[in-house]
């Protein structure tokens, strides 16, 4: 029971996606990396898109409306 209460209050998650139409699919020494195969997409939470969304050429989308 306490498992299916904790996944129900799972915090959304985010798709990070760049002026270039790209996602971010994580890092690679200390840089942010990302790729035009969508699938690879890697979702965050909110509190980790942060230095991501930083200069503004990055966006949003949730996880939900990515993967559907």
């Amino acid at each position: 029971m306490a498992r299916r209460k904790k996944q129900e209050n799972k915090e959304p998650q985010y798709v990070v996606m760049n002026d270039l139409d790209e996602v971010f699919i994580g890092l690679l020494g200390g840089s942010f990396v990302f790729s035009s195969k969508w699938e690879e997409a890697k979702p965050l939470c909110l509190s980790n898109t942060k230095l991501l969304t930083l200069s503004g050429k990055c966006t949003l989308i949730e996880e939900n409306e990515f993967f559907n």
